[in-house]
């Protein structure tokens, strides 16, 4: 489960985990190759949602940056 920040005092309590989520990030030469992967995703029974997030791609000659967010039934 991916963490998530919370406010807190005791370090015990600095973080706590988002159920059922799962969240990624990478890079990627197109972002055709993204979306491809994405419906693949999709596709899954046990995907509720797929989300992405964040994508950036300065120029053509650099790996994109994504992240993505899946959500699970």
């Amino acid at each position: 489960h991916p963490v998530k920040k919370k406010e807190a005092n005791d370090v015990s309590e600095a973080f706590s985990f988002e159920s059922k989520t799962i969240r990624i990030s990478g890079k990627c030469d197109r972002n055709t190759e993204l979306n491809d992967w994405m419906k693949k995703i999709r596709k899954n029974e046990w995907v509720a949602e797929v989300r992405l997030l964040n994508y950036k791609q300065d120029n053509a000659k650099e790996d994109g940056v994504f992240f993505l967010e899946l959500k699970l039934k």
